[in-house]
């Protein structure tokens, strides 16, 4: 029994399928891959995941409940975190806070307790900077923390988003395209990151737009085309899929 497992989940927007049945399980501890061609279904499979789009039908299981449907702050405070492919950052606030705010959100106290003032709150009030900043040192930012975030490097950025979703303690964390627009020596060194944030027990589904970068970190994959799961295995068996090859490449 995986930490994820996806049953029979089905998304209809009118005719179209964004997912169409799809089943799969995610195993503790692994970075599973997701590709597919433009269109695919794979950001709609984030968004059902965490909680953006409520399925037609089927269910998402994690760690033994149904979290289909519910909303996304829900399955966050489950322990599911996600960036998205377009960056979503305060820009106009330093980097540091940035994921300070991630770590409120799940604080015991939360906003409320802050602006309140409770005992609770103002103890962890004084234990979130210094959390943030180990953060910050473990995903390479110690040295824009105290810039604002519109100001920083795409790449920077691109960490930052993540960093931002690790504050929330999540045990899974969803990275839809991680490395787009940025090089790659930038990617790679974000890459190292991702593998080192699994090798501490995170469990990773990504998103690649790169069949090179996705083989290259994946322990598994899965591949859609028009919302269909058509292939899953290891990278070497996705590499030689005759299915795979044609949804990228087409018949000829």
């Amino acid at each position: 029994m995986g930490i994820i497992e996806v049953n029979q989940l089905t998304k209809y927007f009118g005719g179209v399928a964004a997912a169409d049945g799809l089943e799969f399980q995610v195993e503790q501890g692994e970075i599973l891959g997701v590709i597919g061609p433009n269109g695919s279904g794979k950001t709609s499979l984030f968004n059902l995941i965490t909680g953006i789009y409520k399925p037609n039908h089927g269910e998402v299981i994690f760690e033994g409940k149904n979290i289909a449907g519910r909303k996304p702050y829900e399955i966050l405070k489950r322990g599911i975190a996600r960036t998205f492919q377009a960056t979503r950052l305060f820009s106009e606030i330093d980097v540091l806070h940035n994921v300070m705010i991630g770590f409120h959100s799940r604080t015991k106290s939360g906003f409320g307790g802050v602006l309140l003032g409770s005992r609770s709150a103002r103890k962890e009030e004084k234990e979130v900077p210094e959390k943030a900043r180990e953060l910050l040192h473990f995903m390479h930012l110690d040295h824009v923390k105290d810039k604002l975030a519109g100001n920083i490097t795409g790449a920077e950025q691109r960490r930052l988003m993540i960093t931002i979703a690790l504050a929330t303690d999540p045990r899974v964390l969803l990275l839809d395209e991680p490395t787009a627009g940025i090089s790659m020596e930038e990617a790679s060194e974000l890459l190292e990151l991702i593998m080192e944030t699994r090798n501490r027990g995170m469990t990773v589904l990504l998103i690649e737009h790169n069949m090179k970068v996705a083989m290259g970190i994946s322990d598994r994959m899965i591949v859609l085309n028009f919302g269909k799961k058509i292939a899953e295995g290891v990278p070497k068996e996705i590499a030689e899929n005759e299915d795979v090859i044609e949804a990228y490449l087409g018949r000829d």
